[in-house]
This record gives C-alpha cells, sequence and structure tokens, in this order.
C-alpha cells in the first residue's frame, strides 16, 4: 500500500479510532480495554478485506472491536484470480496492512471432503500456491461431521483426518493450527486422536463447544485439556446467526456475551496451554443485539 496511507506501526489510526468511539457509544463501554475478550475471528468473506475501497475500513473494525488476529477464507474463484498480477497485489497488500496494523492473518481452509486421500492432493496444491503469501499460521476447519454418514464412522474419519493434517504439515512451514469438534477429543476417539496427534506439531487447536452455558463450555474444554496436557488450545464460541439461541450469542446481545467470555476467560486463563477464545464468524458479530 502507498506509503501515505500506511498507519503507524502499533498503532490505530484516525479512522480506527473512530470506529471505537462509535462503537463506544453504541455500547456504552470500553470494546478495546478489556484482556478477557476474544482477540481471534473466523472471517469467511475476504471480499471487503482484498478490496482496496474496504480494506482499511475492514481492518480497522476488527481492530476497534479488540481481534488482532483474524483467520481468513477464499473461495476457489479468489485463489484462481491469484494468478493475476493486480489480485495479488490486493492480496499482498492486506497482509502488509495487517501487520503494520500489530494484526495477524491466518489462511483459513474448510471443506469436510479434503480429508479424503483423492481430494488431499487439491488441498496440497492450494496451499502450495498459498505458501508464498505473508500469512503467520495455517488453520484447517475440515470438520468430519459434516460428511454423509459420518456418526457410525468416526473412528475412520478421524484417522483420514490425522493423515490429512501430517500431509499439510509436510507440504507448508507455516504454523498449522485445526478446528476440531470436542467429540474427537474425547473418550475413545480422544485416545485415538491422543496417539495421532504424536509429532504433529500442531500450534494449537480450536474446539468448537458451542453452547451458551458458559460454565458448561469452560468444564467441557477443562476436561478435554486435562486430557490432552501436552497440546495447546483455543476454545472456539459461536455468533452465527444460522444457529439455534442455545448454541450461538447471536441472538443474546453483547452485555451476555461479553460476560459469558469474562466468565470463560476466568475459569481457564489459569490453563497453562489455554490460548484464548476464537469466535465464529466475523460476518455475524455485527449484526448482534446491543
Amino acid at each position: 500500500i502507498p506509503e501515505s496511507e500506511k498507519p503507524v506501526p502499533g498503532n490505530i489510526d484516525a479512522s480506527a479510532a473512530s470506529t471505537i468511539s462509535r462503537l463506544k457509544e453504541e455500547k456504552g463501554s470500553s470494546i478495546n480495554a478489556d484482556a478477557s475478550m476474544p482477540k481471534s475471528v473466523y472471517v469467511w468473506d475476504a471480499s471487503p478485506f482484498l478490496a482496496p475501497e474496504t480494506r482499511r475500513s475492514s481492518l480497522n473494525e476488527l481492530k476497534a472491536r479488540g481481534f488482532d488476529h483474524f483467520l481468513i477464507s477464499f473461495t476457489a474463484d479468489q485463489i484462481g484470480k491469484l494468478d493475476n498480477y493486480y489480485n495479488r497485489m490486493e492480496l499482498e497488500d492486506l497482509l502488509s496492512a495487517s501487520q503494520t496494523m500489530g494484526m495477524r492473518a491466518d489462511l483459513l481452509l474448510g471443506e469436510p471432503t479434503l480429508l479424503y486421500p483423492d481430494k488431499r492432493r487439491d488441498l496440497i496444491k492450494i496451499i502450495e500456491k498459498m505458501k508464498k503469501f505473508r500469512f503467520k499460521g495455517l488453520h484447517l476447519d475440515i470438520e468430519p461431521d459434516s460428511l454423509p454418514g459420518a456418526e457410525g464412522n468416526r473412528e475412520e474419519l478421524l484417522v483420514q483426518l490425522t493423515d490429512t493434517v501430517k500431509e499439510v504439515k509436510n507440504a507448508s512451514d507455516m504454523s498449522l493450527s485445526i478446528s476440531v469438534h470436542p467429540r474427537y477429543l474425547e473418550g475413545d476417539l480422544g485416545a485415538v486422536f491422543s496417539r495421532r496427534s504424536a509429532g504433529m506439531g500442531l500450534e494449537y487447536i480450536a474446539v468448537m463447544i458451542y453452547t451458551t452455558y458458559p460454565d458448561r463450555a469452560a468444564k467441557r474444554m477443562r476436561d478435554i485439556m486435562l486430557m490432552h496436557p501436552s497440546l495447546s488450545f483455543c476454545l472456539a464460541q459461536s455468533v452465527e446467526r444460522a444457529l439455534p439461541p442455545e448454541e450461538s450469542y447471536f441472538f443474546s446481545g453483547m452485555d451476555v456475551y461479553r460476560e459469558s467470555m469474562r466468565g470463560i476467560f476466568s475459569e481457564l486463563s489459569n490453563m497453562n496451554k489455554f490460548r484464548g477464545v476464537i469466535i465464529q464468524a466475523w460476518e455475524d458479530i455485527g449484526g448482534m443485539l446491543r
């Protein structure tokens, strides 16, 4: 990006400061000083972050809401267009701007069929194409339970998932993390995961415990962490409008959401391998009830 448009490293620029002031007025409280609030978020629509006219405002909005780590996904069409020089520069400018603002950008890849061996080659090709960009990490959100017949075949799917993760690790030197449903980390499946994840070198695992009962989320997360003491974890929480109120904070409002995040942080912050809460997803958090 042009030098004249670059914010001062480590600071929030005037546009972001204005956004913070607006959000404070809307919500009646500080939003950028609470250490207990989530700092990481999934971003599934990269369009406003790639477009020059909305890139800075989108990054400013992320930062103003307290996020300094975002996992960003791209459509097959967007990835294909990176063969074009100008489209590559749009992505480079996004990653440069986020770094200048003190924000971490990770590549987010998510499609359940990618865990199958015949589809795994497509995943590796994408990673080979994308690893030349300056992402700080690579995150796989490959959800086996989204596949037909998954309920009766979970152990085999878990084997396929861990095989996929190992192949990805060999194909890229980026820090690697994954999203996992908690059932794959508990009981017999948890024992399988523990054996097969040895030496995998994951930066962290985001556990998707989607519930609006913070005590239940914290307890389940704590039990999983105790079962896997050598691994680092984030707790994924949902604000998706498409999920029911018992799973997503979308209809709870910001006050309930904040109080729940503080409760979770209080319960888990003393766990040595707890890396914080990650929010699913950015596209919905702006529409939450005040």
